[in-house]
């Protein structure tokens, strides 16, 4: 626990102490804000991960769609076939169809064992 003993006629020397050990009121400050970046930046580099992650499960993989006009039904945003579905063919779910190779394919390269 930090603490603090202040000199009335000299701010500038308030001694700040953790465990037996002293340092200046600018030291200290300086170090807290050190620690403090630091614990922001890993809390932010985190949260960016998580973004990503998020990212690549949502734009690659979502729930199936499929088309009145094919015999078969998408699940990978990456689909060429799928993209290329205009909006009023459009419909959710497999429809009792198979899955595209192409979204097969996709989902085989991102999950080698699948």
């Amino acid at each position: 626990m930090w603490t603090g003993n202040v000199d009335i006629h000299e701010p500038r020397t308030v001694v700040f102490s953790k465990g037996g050990g002293s340092q200046t009121r600018e030291s200290y400050d300086r170090a807290w804000r050190w620690e403090t970046f630091n614990e922001w930046l890993g809390a932010l580099l985190e949260a960016a991960l998580a973004v990503q992650l998020f990212r690549e499960y949502t734009t690659m993989n979502r729930a199936p769609w499929n088309s009145i006009n094919e015999l078969i039904y998408h699940n990978e945003t990456a689909c060429n076939i799928g993209k290329k579905i205009s909006i009023k063919n459009l419909r959710e779910g497999t429809g009792g169809k198979v899955l595209c190779r192409e979204c097969a394919d996709l989902a085989h390269e991102r999950i080698p064992n699948a």
